[in-house]
């Protein structure tokens, strides 16, 4: 009986669950080199896909966009942007369609060497915090 009751309530939750709460964008983040040297920067390509049918939409600030990403490894980091023009946007995505930014990023001076395996969340103004792939770099000399 207890076991049915569960399955029920189980059945009933995810029956009215959101179905919008999925990520309808994807991000994937691809670094333009997998071993980085202490503060050298490295481009990381970021590409935000719609993987839905419908056109979607995001928020984000159109010159320093970087202030609504941040990495999962506080010793993999950038610098932000230098703004002259800067607001509020809206980034649309048709149903399929992507959009890429690169962000030059860089191994602290006092990063670990070896091995670091982050994401970045990218959190627009908007909405949810949409979290990248995992990627995997080497830190060196």
């Amino acid at each position: 009986m207890r076991v049915a009751f569960l399955l029920v309530l189980g059945l009933a939750i995810s029956a009215h669950a959101d179905p919008l709460r999925a990520d309808p964008i994807e991000i994937k983040i691809a670094p333009a080199s997998s071993t980085w040297k202490l503060t050298v920067p490295v481009d990381v390509v970021i590409t935000a896909t719609n993987i839905t049918m419908q056109k979607r939409s995001m928020k984000i600030m159109s010159c320093s966009w970087d202030e609504h990403v941040r990495s999962s490894d506080a010793a993999l980091a950038w610098n932000g942007f230098t703004c002259t023009k800067n607001g509020l946007t809206t980034v649309e995505l048709g149903a399929g369609k992507s959009r890429t930014w690169t962000l030059r990023m860089f191994a602290k001076p006092d990063a670990k060497l070896g091995a670091h395996t982050f994401r970045l969340i990218m959190t627009p103004r908007d909405g949810d915090p949409l979290w990248s792939n995992l990627t995997t770099i080497a830190v060196a000399k």
